[in-house]
């Protein structure tokens, strides 16, 4: 008898369990994407998860889904927000896909109620764009106003502040 991805999904299981499903059935892998786009909890996270985990940086079988998966970040749970950020971040984007990545973790960076780790996955995107692009350096200035810091932990505070000194030398 065979399980489905959402079946497997729907159940507490360890990270192999879950990469051995997708390994073992990669013609899964589209229906994994598309359940990583939902809101059904605790199934769409757990599909981020075992992408993130299943897939190798810039994985050529979730390109087609790069699109589909910056539309999803927007409205979606904290800690699904932080998973699609961190699933999205090992591929190379083209520039229209970056832009519109820039834009969701922009969107996420100035959500100060949000937790500091979905905030601090969108951060390290923000920054990995600004160093690319030095010409956007206001953007910085922008992003490092009090009221975006002040909500966060002490060790995601000071590691904010130091990425942001680094490239406003």
């Amino acid at each position: 008898m065979s399980i489905s991805a959402e079946e497997l999904l729907s159940q507490t299981l360890n990270k192999q369990a879950l990469v051995t499903f997708i390994t073992s059935h990669p013609s899964e892998l589209s229906e994994v994407v598309r359940i990583a786009q939902t809101t059904t909890l605790p199934q769409c996270w757990r599909a981020c998860w075992m992408l993130f985990h299943y897939c190798e940086p810039n994985d050529s079988r979730l390109k087609p889904f790069v699109d589909e998966l910056i539309s999803a970040i927007e409205g979606k749970s904290d800690g699904h927000q932080r998973e699609l950020i961190k699933l999205i971040s090992k591929m190379e984007l083209g520039e229209d896909q970056e832009g519109a990545m820039f834009d969701q973790c922009m969107g996420v960076w100035e959500s100060v109620k949000k937790i500091p780790s979905v905030r601090m996955m969108a951060f390290r995107f923000i920054m990995k764009v600004l160093q690319k692009y030095p010409e956007l350096v206001n953007e910085v200035k922008y992003i490092a106003q009090d009221h975006y810091v002040e909500t966060l932990s002490p060790g995601v505070k000071a590691s904010v502040s130091r990425q942001i000194e680094r490239i406003l030398k």
